[in-house]
């Protein structure tokens, strides 16, 4: 979806993504509103920690709040801006679906349209569009990592949730799922993002709610990798890795898919993580279901940007054994 950015401030031309929000003050709908929960997933995907400026329910008045230098906001493309404001096309939001509604008025006997005639409300089947399993993933990556109570659900001790009450709450929500296509979502090939097994379904990783994933400790392969972006490289040498709202800071076995998850901020750049030494130091490392291996931090003296796969740790350092 490529959603408006509107401001007073921003300068035209082009497209944004998701991660160029960053730094924002955004005005946004009240919490539990479809558009704002879609914001709050897609800055969740790519760690983008915000809080709103102001909120204000309704295009029309998100629109006026920035026109009077407020902030920023996020609106649906059929929204113009006002004279005098700026709008920049935003890339990496969920895809809007619309949805055509009829019911016979009661105690009426009206012959149901030829449109409604097809599919009355059983849910979304057969074999999904690429886009639209992309979309339905970071749906079910939201509310089972980050916000089950967005759709009403509770999560166990291990983050499961049966899968038909999974599907019903989605359904209540406007994002209704079949069981066929749930198992697309689950089997697409790429992140691997849930588990499923005895009808119950979890994220296999990246959680901010607390769960308990019952993952035995292991003993790492000698370098990891991170995938970010220049801009966050000032912080992360001189403070390490942290999860920021996750559980656990996320590690990649192969320098390939690192720089796939830091593409979604922007160019990439790898960071090498020195598993090997901070095993010997006690760290303690976990690998999930879908191969990412998962650790509570990696201290700035462990982590490194600049030799390639092979060439050894360079830069940062973890200072020598002392004794």
């Amino acid at each position: 979806m490529r959603a408006p950015l509107a401001g007073r401030a921003h300068a035209g031309g082009g497209q944004i993504s998701v991660a160029d929000l960053a730094g924002l003050e955004l005005i946004v709908p009240p919490a539990g509103r479809p558009h704002r929960r879609s914001l709050e997933r897609a800055l969740l995907e790519v760690g983008i920690p915000w809080q709103p400026a102001a909120e204000a329910d309704g295009w029309d008045l998100l629109v006026h709040l920035a026109s009077l230098g407020l902030g920023a906001t996020v609106v649906n493309g059929c929204v113009p801006p006002p004279d005098g404001m700026t709008a920049i096309p935003v890339s990496g939001l969920p895809a809007v679906r619309y949805w055509a509604a009829w019911r016979a008025a009661r105690g009426q006997r009206r012959r149901v349209p030829r449109a409604f005639q097809r599919r009355r409300g059983r849910g979304v089947s057969g074999e999904l569009s690429a886009a639209e399993v992309t979309a339905a993933s970071k749906f079910l990556a939201y509310v089972l990592r980050h916000d089950p109570a967005a759709i009403g659900l509770a999560l166990d001790d291990g983050g499961w949730v049966a899968i038909d009450v999974l599907l019903a709450a989605a359904a209540r929500n406007g994002r209704a799922l079949s069981a066929d296509a749930l198992r697309q979502v689950i089997d697409a090939p790429g992140k691997r993002r849930f588990e499923a097994r005895d009808g119950l379904i979890r994220a296999a990783q990246g959680h901010s709610v607390p769960v308990s994933l019952g993952l035995e400790p292991l003993v790492p392969p000698g370098v990891l990798f991170h995938g970010t972006v220049a801009r966050f490289l000032p912080a992360i040498l001189a403070e390490g890795l942290r999860p920021g709202q996750r559980v656990h800071v996320h590690l990649s076995a192969d320098p390939g898919t690192a720089a796939a998850v830091g593409a979604r901020r922007g160019r990439p750049v790898i960071l090498q993580v020195d598993a090997a030494g901070m095993h010997e130091e006690g760290h303690e490392f976990f690998r999930a279901a879908n191969g990412v291996w998962l650790t509570a931090r990696v201290p700035p003296g462990y982590v490194s940007a600049g030799p390639a796969p092979g060439a050894g740790m360079a830069g940062h350092r973890r200072p020598p054994h002392a004794g």
